[in-house]
């Protein structure tokens, strides 16, 4: 009797043994999703702030020209079966918009040394 209780205690310790390890792993193995996750959000942020300089000490001279193409077309699909269970057929004008943009940024920008005066 007191052998079987031992066994039993025993199996349900390494039972959670077993699952709190399981959930550790998938812990550790979410950190790498996160940690690249936050890193994209720190990139996107610092793409969006921009090229960063010393007011006080900044020359630049930039053109920037942006080309853009839009193409509209507009289809009519006449007798097409709309809602099959109620045999209901229509005509639907099918419209696609295609839309090409290049921006192209030239010139030059020239730093100098940052004074402490703006830390």
């Amino acid at each position: 009797m007191w052998r079987a209780s031992v066994c039993r205690r025993g199996q349900s310790i390494l039972e959670y043994a077993a699952l709190l390890s399981i959930v550790a792993a998938a812990l550790v193995a979410m950190v790498v999703y996160a940690r690249r996750g936050v890193s994209g959000g720190l990139r996107n942020a610092a793409d969006t702030v921009g090229r960063q300089y010393d007011p006080k000490n900044t020359a630049s001279n930039f053109t920037l020209s942006v080309v853009s193409d839009r193409t509209v077309s507009s289809v009519l699909e006449q007798n097409l079966v709309l809602d099959p269970g109620n045999n209901i057929v229509g005509d639907v004008i099918v419209t696609t918009v295609t839309l090409n943009e290049a921006t192209n940024r030239t010139g030059s920008e020239n730093v100098g040394a940052l004074n402490s005066s703006l830390w």
